[in-house]
């Protein structure tokens, strides 16, 4: 897979797009960060690419949400004290 930075995008956009073509896929990144995927998506149903593309980032945010509350030890607690902390949110939330 290639990597591209923003700069070369913004001056080769035709160029990128012709190798996600051909390569299938390549990497945006901005400062060395990657950001955004490329996808070859010619001859693919673009609605249920759409669909699996939303549930895989649900995916993605569930299990980093579940690393990080395991993380911080929230695995741990009992339904009460569960239930406790749902009650403290909501009560927060109404005033």
């Amino acid at each position: 897979m290639k990597l591209y930075n923003m700069a070369e995008l913004s001056r080769n956009a035709k160029s990128v797009v012709e190798s996600v073509t051909t390569d299938g896929s390549a990497v945006i990144t901005s400062n060395g960060t990657p950001k955004t995927l490329m996808l070859n998506i010619e001859g693919s149903d673009l609605a249920q690419l759409i669909s699996l593309a939303r549930r895989m980032l649900l995916e993605q945010a569930i299990t980093t949400t579940q690393i990080e509350s395991a993380k911080r030890g929230m695995d741990q607690l009992s339904l009460d004290e569960i239930n406790a902390l749902i009650a403290d949110a909501r009560a927060a939330a109404c005033s």
